[in-house]
């Protein structure tokens, strides 16, 4: 950090801003603070911490500029000294009273890590050996897994206190949960910790009055991610003697998380700390599901009270509503209204309820309709008996099954919703009287319709083949029964990824003609199976035949709904349109369909659900296909509250919730944030046993490629065999998508300087696209082209490059207007290198120039790879002298080098040696 020295003309600069900045109103602030502060965020962050700390009188402004000021003067790194058995390795970070050092043993006696927090030297050394006594004394007394640790203490050999603690190397909690899109269960858990820490320390009768983000840390612990809390420099008993002691350190507390009475100077009881912790909880309110939301946010109010009495009185209490938010139970601090507590019972008990209520309503439809068929019974007609003795079949059946889930029945246990349909089905298979082959057909059917849509996708198909066979056998084969319920196994088929049977079952129900005379009811097939079909067709790369499909479906629906009355419900065939007309390339008009889908959702209250889950995802994929990230980001977030709130357990739309946010920051060199999204993503699918699926391969390839871009060439291997792998099993040995990883392959094998291997894959790649249809393997010519003339310009084989580049010149597609500015920017790279290894330099610096324009130029491109692009430019301007250029394009590479690639990166350790010599 830049020092800011009281009496120096940066001090001068800073006061000036400041009594500009107090004339403006509040609001006015912010943009004053941008513009004037541009390009200095040591200014910016000490102006914006002034005005937190405005108070009412003017010598309270002037000491709190001092304040700053002091606290900004950055103390003399001690790197390198020794204290005690330690050695000091690499400053961690200072504040206004002390610094804190990264240090290991250096005495022999064993290997150990730690951090060593020693007072300023700067600092008058007789006032803070009390300060410093004091918090060494707290550390002792507390051992709680969630609070650093305190090992040893001492003095220096010219006096100034230290003590060695447990080495963290953690975010603050607020920045880890939102950078790494923690799930708000994991966000819970971290806070319910917290809570249990800082009980555990007022247990012991201390406050510790500065809780906030830097001293909330998400770490590594032996089992996963641990909150610690930490830096108890201004912590306190509380008794009165010592808070009257500890009096001269209030200025060193934070004014955004510190209580009023702690900013006042008060006495500061427990309640400070709960104040403080309603603040993080604010801070992270924003990764919770908008029902759940809500109560954090009142449980958030109730801790941030003004007055300590008005808050919770203990950590103890706050968790307790935590967890009661957690499980859907009452908040403490909520009124007992009984709407309130009906509307937790009803949140709480939803899968249940549902279930009960579904069955429940069929018991008291088939009791009406008896009641009906009683009254009708009494003419004595043979078809209303009949009638009624199959009303009496399915209420008897139903309350059966009703009765088969109460605990009672199933030794105690709640019996899974999966496992109550495994059983009616039996029921169904085994029941030849009481009900009527229709009506078993129908129940089937809905059966195995409920299994798809829990993600159980054999035992989906077991009903629904027992419910066709059936169809079949009573002679109901091609009627309106017999196609729902193959139209269902098609389905189920297309979510495995059996298009082939799909498509069979989807001509089969199309050739049949009895079902067409339902009227209404042939309508809604209609239009499902033109719908899924056009899925299918699209997957295919067939979007004549996909858009043509789904025009009819659509056609069907409206016929539908202008016959029934009812209000059209179009949202799904539009995502599906939407979808094929992003396929086809044209984004914009992919959008617009989208956007009347999300209206239509919006409108008529479907805002959680399904479709709109797909729905959010595409628009998000879509705006980010238009280059506008900012624009998808919310709509992807927003997708994995919906999918947070729709699967309680692991499933696949669970899993692609993650995956597409993962993605986009993928695409937009947000590789830190990327990564633990797609893991998330890639754990859901393997805790639900998924291993081949087409959501698991898009994962794979996604972390197969974000390791690739990273150059962490160590995980990227595997997870690039594991793709081409089952990108065969899939497509087949000669699909694009083979081609796709054969690729990859060698790009990896080219860093590798492995060339062999490099040569083996791209002759594959080659052979597999002369076999594929010229609209598939146009766009993977370039990457072959230019695969095979990076491999030759490495192995000295100047002339057989050339020839490679003259077949990519000859393709035409680097100079397409198709040819998306991305696509084309990672080709001209890819020439840069080849032109580059061949010694052309003017053809490489401007390869690597055209490359970095189309990521947007040099004054706005972050992307990790337009980093290391500057590191090729950078490296032709040391060659020909001009080392102001050098400097100025390693020093905007390197530091997003640093934050995104492998520390193992040639790119990266090319970036500092070249730096290193500037």
């Amino acid at each position: 950090m830049t020092q800011i020295v009281p009496g120096s003309t940066r001090f001068a600069r800073l006061e000036q801003l400041f009594n500009d900045a107090l004339a403006l109103t509040p609001e006015a602030r912010s943009d004053f603070i941008a513009t004037a502060c541009a390009g200095e965020l040591d200014l910016q962050h000490a102006l914006n911490e002034m005005l937190a700390s405005v108070q009412s009188d003017e010598t309270g402004v002037r000491a709190s500029i001092g304040h700053v000021a002091e606290s900004l003067v950055v103390p003399a790194d001690r790197s390198g000294e020794s204290i005690g058995p330690y050695l000091l390795k690499s400053r961690i970070r200072y504040g206004g009273m002390a610094e804190v050092y990264a240090a290991e043993r250096a005495d022999g006696q064993f290997a150990q890590q730690v951090a060593i927090k020693i007072v300023r030297g700067d600092r008058p050394l007789a006032a803070m050996t009390a300060l410093f006594q004091a918090e060494r004394e707290l550390l002792a007394r507390l051992n709680h897994p969630h609070i650093c640790q305190f090992f040893d203490g001492g003095s220096t050999t010219t006096g100034e206190p230290y003590f060695v603690m447990e080495r963290l190397d953690g975010i603050a909690m607020p920045k880890a949960c939102l950078e790494q899109a923690l799930s708000w269960r994991m966000v819970t858990t971290h806070l319910l910790n917290l809570c249990s820490a800082v009980a555990h320390i007022h247990g012991q009768l201390i406050v510790h009055r500065d809780i906030k983000p830097d001293n909330v840390l998400i770490a590594e612990g032996p089992t996963g991610p641990v909150v610690k809390l930490l830096d108890f420099g201004i912590a306190g008993t509380l008794s009165e003697a010592h808070q009257h002691a500890s009096a001269p350190q209030q200025n060193w507390h934070s004014q955004q998380y510190a209580a009023p009475e702690v900013v006042a100077g008060e006495t500061a009881g427990v309640g400070a700390d709960i104040y403080s912790m309603g603040r993080l909880l604010q801070d992270v309110s924003s990764l919770f599901p908008k029902d759940r939301r809500e109560e954090i946010l009142h449980i958030a109010r109730h801790a941030t009270a003004d007055v300590p009495a008005r808050r919770y009185l203990s950590a103890e209490a706050l968790a307790t509503d935590l967890r009661r938010m957690h499980d859907r139970l009452p908040l403490s601090i909520r009124p007992r209204q009984p709407a309130y507590l009906l509307w937790r019972f009803v949140q709480r008990q939803a899968l249940t309820l549902g279930v009960a209520a579904v069955v429940g309503a069929l018991i008291v439809f088939a009791l009406v309709r008896e009641v009906k068929l009683r009254q009708v019974a009494e003419a004595a007609t043979v078809q209303a008996v009949q009638e009624r003795d199959k009303a009496e079949a399915i209420r008897d059946f139903l309350i059966e099954a009703y009765r088969a889930a109460s605990p009672e029945i199933n030794e105690g246990r709640d019996l899974p919703v999966s496992e109550l349909l495994d059983q009616q089905v039996a029921a169904l298979q085994r029941d030849g009287s009481t009900l009527a082959a229709a009506t078993r057909v129908d129940l089937l059917g809905t059966l195995g319709a409920t299994l798809m849509n829990l993600g159980r996708f054999d035992r989906a198909e077991h009903a629904l083949a027992a419910g066709e066979a059936l169809a079949t056998a009573h002679g109901q084969h091609g009627d309106v029964r017999w196609a729902r319920i193959t139209l269902a196994r098609a389905q189920n088929a297309q979510r495995q990824d059996r298009f082939e049977q799909s498509e069979q079952w989807f001509k089969d129900i199309d050739q049949a003609a009895p079902w067409r005379q339902a009227g209404a009811e042939a309508l809604d097939i209609e239009s499902n199976l033109y719908s899924s079909w056009a899925v299918v067709k699209q997957r295919a790369r067939q979007l004549d035949e996909a858009e043509a499909l789904i025009q009819r479906a659509l056609d069907a629906r409206r016929k539908r709904d202008e016959m029934t009355g009812e209000v059209s419900e179009t949202a799904n065939l539009l995502i599906t349109l939407g979808a094929i007309q992003s396929a086809r390339g044209d984004p914009a008009a992919a959008l617009t369909t989208f956007q009347a889908a999300h209206a239509e959702n919006l409108s008529q209250g479907r805002a959680i659900s399904f479709p709109h889950l797909a729905l959010l995802g595409w628009l998000g994929i879509t705006f980010d296909r238009l280059a506008q990230p900012e624009q998808a980001e919310p709509y992807l977030r927003e997708a994995i509250d919906v999918a947070e709130q729709l699967f309680q357990k692991p499933h696949p739309k669970l899993s692609s919730a993650y995956g597409n946010l993962g993605t986009m920051y993928l695409v937009n060199g947000r590789y830190a944030e990327a990564g633990p999204l797609l893991e998330r993503g890639l754990k859901v699918l393997k805790e639900i046993g998924d291993d081949s699926s087409a959501v698991y391969q898009t994962r794979i390839s996604n972390l197969s490629r974000l390791a690739l871009e990273r150059e962490d060439l160590e995980v990227a291997e595997p997870l690039l065999a594991e793709v081409l792998k089952l990108r065969r099993t899939t497509f087949g040995e000669h699909s694009d998508r083979a081609a796709q990883a054969l690729l990859a392959q060698a790009r990896l094998a080219l860093v590798q300087a492995n060339p062999e291997a490099a040569r083996t894959r791209i002759a594959e790649a080659e052979a597999t696209l002369q076999k594929l249809e010229q609209s598939l393997a146009d766009p993977l010519w370039p990457d072959v082209f230019l695969a095979a003339a990076e491999l030759e310009a490495q192995s000295g084989n100047a002339s057989a490059a050339r020839a490679h580049l003259q077949r990519l010149a000859d393709h035409g597609q680097l100079a397409a207007a198709s040819t998306s500015g991305r696509d084309r920017a990672l080709w001209q790279f890819q020439l840069g290198r080849v032109l580059q290894t061949l010694q052309d330099m003017a053809g490489a610096n401007a390869a690597f120039l055209e490359a970095v324009n189309g990521f947007g130029g040099d004054a706005v491109c972050q992307h990790p790879i337009c980093a290391q692009i500057q590191v090729h430019l950078a490296e032709l301007a040391v060659a020909r002298g001009d080392r102001p250029d050098a400097q100025a394009r390693l020093q905007r590479a390197l530091p997003i080098l640093e934050a995104n690639m492998a520390p193992q990166s040639r790119k990266l350790l090319l970036a500092r040696a070249l730096s290193e010599s500037e």
